[in-house]
């Protein structure tokens, strides 16, 4: 049996990393803003927002932000949602490291058609600020959006009180994009 030499190895395990990188390109990666290029939809024009977190949660405010950045019509609906596509934020305990966490539902073809915003009860004694900034990040992932590495963009992982509450320009224009103005 034959040993291949050293620099044979290295040339095959070359060509094992270009294939690897190829087919990344192909499928897609999250670009510098963390936030995957291929957004899937919404299966519905309109996503209702219900919340059990009570009325001292700034809930309908969080959600304007992403309503008015785009076609997408997001109607806060209280503490029920009136319609299959539906945004549901309730309390929940979490690991010790976690204040907000998000899960979205698809339905057959893919779209979205429901997500879970669970916040632990730890989050009830934070300022109005942070309040505010962590459901405006939650609602982010409801939208398909992943954490960024940009200081000033809301969907930042980390939450400090006088931090970004603000959508960033790419989060705007990729809602644009995704659902466009008629």
């Amino acid at each position: 049996m034959r040993v291949p030499s050293r620099a044979a190895v290295r040339a095959g395990w070359i060509v094992v990393a270009l294939i690897l990188a190829a087919v990344l390109i192909v499928i897609g990666t999250p670009d510098a803003d963390g936030a995957s290029p291929s957004q899937v939809r919404w299966n519905r024009t309109t996503v209702h927002v219900q919340s059990a977190l009570g009325d001292d949660w700034p809930v309908r405010v969080a959600v304007e932000a992403w309503d008015d950045s785009s076609a997408l019509d997001i109607v806060y609906s209280g503490t029920r949602c009136a319609s299959t596509s539906c945004i549901t934020i309730r309390w929940e305990d979490l690991p010790d490291w976690h204040l907000g966490y998000t899960n979205l539902y698809t339905d057959a073809l893919g779209r979205y058609k429901a997500c879970t915003i669970r916040v632990d009860p730890a989050a009830a004694d934070l300022s109005d600020y942070l309040r505010l900034s962590l459901i405006r990040h939650e609602t982010g992932h409801c939208f398909g959006f992943n954490h960024t590495y940009t200081g000033t963009d809301v969907m930042i992982e980390t939450l400090r009180e006088g931090g970004p509450q603000n959508l960033s320009q790419f989060h705007k224009d990729r809602l644009l994009e995704v659902y466009p103005y008629a």
